[in-house]
């Protein structure tokens, strides 16, 4: 038998790094199979040039001639992203109906809804209900995942199926596209990089970032009419919203900005006399707090969020829009892999250059604001931070029926009231189940999680098992895939095939979810069911001190959220805020030793600085700590522990720190210089006596 050649063999490596296949990749996959030979030889040029117009696929679906008539159906080749896209096997032939395509990423996909209720199912049904003239045929295209250019080829590959309509909802993945195009210019990087270095930092460097996005949109937008001129098909493109009450900042979208000390020391001060203010009810402080913390640092969230709350306490909900606006649009400053959403300067480029262009536009933004009659859209229209509720979606797609009857003059008389096309309710329980799980992975608050969990056992009291099994697996230290909970969740819920990802963090990426196991226990506890000790005894058994050694640097014990840094990552724990939590379990009755390995890097003058370590928000010691690794051993005694659940806080000392240290010309170079790093772990353990 003969060997594969070199060739070959790297032909073959990079075919298998291409699959699952997707429609993205498609053509570079059927080429490399092309290339090893995977053709059909008894195909004559003029026969393959010939069926070619019948192979171009539309996302998953590709043309099958029946009777002569071109049909589209789901590829088996794509079968790993059939759950991307709607719960339909075949696109039909164009009939004299008006075929309208609808267009997007998860939004537009019905995300925690789908597939049993989504906008094309409400938008059809509208269209459908006391049709007078002719029927309408809804093309559902949207995509999971979708970015600004797949939903462009999609766009150019929805040509085919004739449509008389498009319309777009779509704008929230398209940050992907800045830093795609940052990151294949120099000159954009060079430019960036030069104006970060000052004392300002990186919040500079706003204009500059929204005039590259602007750029990137205008170009969409020439491109989408440049293409609806030239077949005729008018354009709707409607504008996304962001739920900017109920949505805040995670985490990792919190990293402290590298500022001069003294700028530095005051912003820190600054954010904790406004956290205790607004907790003590002073919104007057917190107002001037958090404003201070704006002027020190315009690219950090926080103060915006601060001040918003302010304003809504007073019921100033103009105001309150504007700050949480500001907010949302820190993300452009890539702190972290955000979550999805629809920037400022992409709403406001549509908006004013849509129609040079001739695209219609329905801005949602100003459809929300009117329904809630000025207050801040939240939890009434989203299920999270972009993805429509019930409510969302009815609001949506009526706005969009009304255009599409206007594009088509359709003057009927009588319409159907939207807000009686709703799903099952157990649909929504699992919609507010999936949902209390995705808001808890992007670090969303206890209130907003416990809002969920009982919107979902209150609409189905079946799902109070699935609650139970994803606690114990949550609770448990070994991988969710390998956990029986797991397989007893997907046995009880076989509608679960779009959210299984949810259920199977990123290897090595879980954490304790605590407050979304909290969430959960409570609201069973309050429907009878007191699952408290059970997972107590999961704890003790799986992660307890007790006669063994626990490495705190494993996610696990310390991760709150699933979102990431995006600079460079090291081989220790850097610590990007000011306190550092660590969570602990033990038995009251246990001695615990703590062993940790820590510096803080670029110390530009050392003055015997020490960090200071809690138990449980009571102070044990302090700790040397400099640029240079240092090791202690810290002996905690019986009584600083208490049963179940323990926070370790470590509280970095503000210093001095210079630049010079760092990689200039790494790929991560800006983001690298633009964030504070407060200290570094390299190692640290904690056993129990």
């Amino acid at each position: 038998m003969s060997r594969p050649s070199e060739l070959h063999k790297e032909l073959a490596i990079d075919l298998a790094a291409l699959l699952p296949v997707t429609p993205e990749n498609q053509q570079t996959f059927l080429d490399l199979m092309e290339k090893l030979g995977y053709t059909n030889p008894q195909t004559s040029e003029e026969e393959t040039v010939a069926e070619n117009p019948f192979k171009s696929h539309i996302g998953i679906y590709k043309p099958d001639i029946k009777d002569g008539k071109k049909y589209y159906q789901r590829d088996i080749l794509f079968k790993e992203t059939w759950s991307f896209f709607a719960d339909i096997q075949t696109i039909p032939p164009k009939s004299d109906k008006k075929r309208v395509v609808l267009l997007g990423e998860s939004v537009t996909r019905g995300f925690l809804l789908d597939p049993e209720y989504t906008p094309a199912i409400v938008l059809d049904q509208l269209l459908n209900s006391n049709k007078e003239l002719y029927g309408y045929e809804i093309i559902d295209l949207a995509e999971t995942n979708l970015g600004m250019a797949g939903i462009r080829q999609r766009y150019t590959e929805c040509m085919a199926l004739e449509p008389d309509m498009v319309v777009f909802l779509a704008g929230n993945n398209w940050r992907e596209e800045l830093l795609s195009t940052i990151g294949n210019s120099q000159k954009k990087q060079t430019a960036l990089q030069e104006l970060t270095l000052g004392e300002d930092g990186i919040a500079i460097a706003k204009p500059l970032i929204e005039d590259y996005f602007s750029t990137i949109v205008d170009d969409f937008l020439a491109y989408v009419g440049t293409v609806s001129k030239k077949n005729g098909v008018p354009v709707l493109f409607a504008i996304p919203e962001f739920n900017l009450l109920d949505c805040r900042s995670t985490p990792g979208e919190r990293v402290v900005s590298e500022l001069p000390y003294e700028k530095l020391k005051s912003w820190i001060e600054a954010k904790e006399s406004a956290e205790e203010s607004l907790a003590s009810g002073d919104t007057e402080t917190c107002s001037i707090q958090a404003q201070q913390m704006i002027e020190i640092d315009p690219s950090h969230p926080y103060g915006f969020e601060l001040l918003a709350d302010c304003c809504i306490k007073n019921e100033q909900y103009k105001e309150a829009r504007h700050y949480l606006e500001m907010a949302r649009d820190t993300a452009l400053f890539c702190r972290t892999n955000s979550k999805p959403r629809t920037f400022k300067v992409i709403q406001q480029t549509i908006l004013s250059k849509a129609a040079s262009f001739g695209i219609e536009v329905i801005d949602l933004p100003a459809v929300f604001k009117a329904h809630l009659d000025g207050k801040v859209p939240g939890k009434e229209l989203f299920l999270d931070y972009c993805h429509f509720s019930v409510t969302g979606i009815q609001v949506a797609m009526d706005a969009v029926y009304k255009k599409v009857l206007q594009e088509f003059d359709d003057l009927r008389k009588t319409h159907k009231d939207v807000k009686t096309i709703i799903p099952s309710n157990e649909v929504l329980a699992l919609g507010h189940f999936f949902a209390a799980i995705h808001n808890a992975h992007w670090g969303q608050s206890y209130d907003i999680l416990l809002y969920h969990c009982s919107e979902s056992l209150s609409k189905w009291k079946d799902i109070a098992k699935t609650m139970v099994y994803y606690c114990d697996m949550i609770s448990r230290g070994a991988a969710n895939n390998v956990c029986k909970s797991l397989e007893k969740i997907l046995e009880d819920n076989t509608k679960l095939d779009r959210y299984v990802h949810a259920l199977v963090p990123a290897r090595n990426m879980k954490n304790m979810e605590l407050e979304l196991v909290d969430a959960m226990t409570t609201v069973l506890k309050s429907n009878g069911i007191d699952i408290t000790n059970y997972l107590l005894k999961i704890r003790l058994d799986d992660h307890s001190i007790k006669n063994r050694r626990i490495n705190l640097l494993q996610n696990y014990y310390h991760a709150t959220s699933y979102d990431e840094y995006q600079g460079q990552k090291t081989a220790f724990l850097q610590a990007r805020d000011s306190k550092s939590d660590f969570f602990v379990i033990a038995d009251a009755k246990t001695k615990a030793l703590l062993s940790v390995s820590f510096r803080i890097p670029g110390i530009i003058s050392e003055n015997n600085d020490t960090a200071t370590l809690y138990v449980n928000d009571t102070e044990v010691t302090k700790l040397s700590v400099g640029s240079k690794w240092q090791t202690h051993s810290i002996e905690i005694p019986v009584g600083f522990l208490q049963n179940g659940l323990n926070v370790f806080r470590i509280k970095w000392p503000i210093v001095a720190t210079s630049r010079a240290l760092q990689d200039k010309d790494s790929s991560t170079a800006i983001l690298d210089a633009a964030f504070r790093v407060f200290g570094e772990i390299g190692s640290m353990t904690v056993s129990g006596v």
